[in-house]
């Protein structure tokens, strides 16, 4: 009988790293190809906000979930233990890893700044316009996904752009992909990087990508520490539920452009002070989670 769970697991290291990355871009390709067919056959309305809520949703899962999953049994022998999805860990270290996340932002906020603010020489601004194009694309989507005001928008919003990415994007990228690359590297710091710059660079958003990767390395981090792949995807989910919550508030209070306005830019002593603040959080917040996994017996 053909075996299908662990059929690479004996193959070597980059084997599974292209296995690992090209079954999902396979998916994403197939995924593309089926509803561009369908939306053409049926003759539906492409810039319609349910069709781009559904493309993005279904896409979404069979990419990752379904790739996530299917690298999962193709590579591992037991793909539960393996993606550390076995155990939900101690409460406490939820807290800590929400702190760390939400302490993080602050920071974020800062190199998203000097990340919009990077330009490039005349010889490659055509390079530089097609980036910013795509950047705008992005950010276009992503209003529309959010310009909602109804309950019904905020709840779709919330399983759309919050429980549904950090469930497929932690399983892929944390689970699978930081599990192989920390195998491979034998460190589990080179792993969370490099796993950190895939996930950033995978989104194909240029002037986003020093924040995103700084957010991969902070959930690839909570599951080193925290010893379980759920402690990453309800982190993530709750930074993003939170981004959708404020959204949909401001723009049921019709204050969207104000909350816009006061957007800090963090440029006086205080400011800084304020940051270096956020920063010992951060460490705390990881030390906990770290000090907390070694008292249970997680973590030798």
């Amino acid at each position: 009988m053909f075996k299908i769970k662990g059929l690479f697991a004996g193959s070597s290291n980059w084997v599974k790293l292209l296995v690992t990355l090209l079954i999902p871009l396979f998916l994403l390709c197939l995924t593309s190809v089926i509803w561009a067919l369908i939306i053409e056959a049926a003759g539906v309305d492409v810039t319609s906000l349910n069709v781009e809520r559904a493309v993005q949703f279904i896409s979404s899962v069979i990419t990752f979930i379904v790739g996530g999953v299917s690298v999962a049994y193709l590579i591992f022998e037991n793909p539960k233990e393996e993606l550390m999805m076995s155990s939900w860990g101690g409460g406490k270290n939820y807290l800590y890893g929400i702190i760390a996340l939400l302490a993080l932002l602050p920071i974020v906020g800062v190199l998203n700044e000097w990340n919009q603010g990077i330009s490039f020489p005349d010889a490659l601004a055509p390079l530089e316009q097609w980036m910013r194009e795509a950047e705008d694309a992005a950010a276009e989507l992503q209003e529309r996904f959010l310009s909602g005001t109804s309950y019904l928008d905020l709840i779709i919003n919330i399983v759309i752009m919050a429980i549904t990415p950090a469930i497929c994007e932690e399983l892929l990228f944390r689970g699978v992909l930081q599990n192989q690359l920390e195998k491979w590297f034998k460190n589990a710091h080179i792993a969370v990087w490099v796993a950190a710059i895939i996930f950033s660079a995978i989104h194909f958003q240029f002037y986003g990508f020093l924040p995103r990767m700084v957010l991969g390395a902070a959930l690839g981090y909570l599951l080193v520490y925290g010893k379980s792949l759920w402690l990453p995807i309800v982190a993530h989910c709750v930074n993003n539920s939170l981004a959708v919550i404020t959204a949909w508030g401001a723009n049921k209070l019709e204050i969207m452009k104000e909350v816009e306005a006061v957007a800090p830019t963090y440029t006086t002593s205080e400011d800084y002070i304020f940051l270096i603040g956020c920063v010992f959080v951060v460490a705390l917040s990881y030390y906990k989670l770290y000090y907390n996994n070694s008292q249970l017996g997680i973590r030798s």
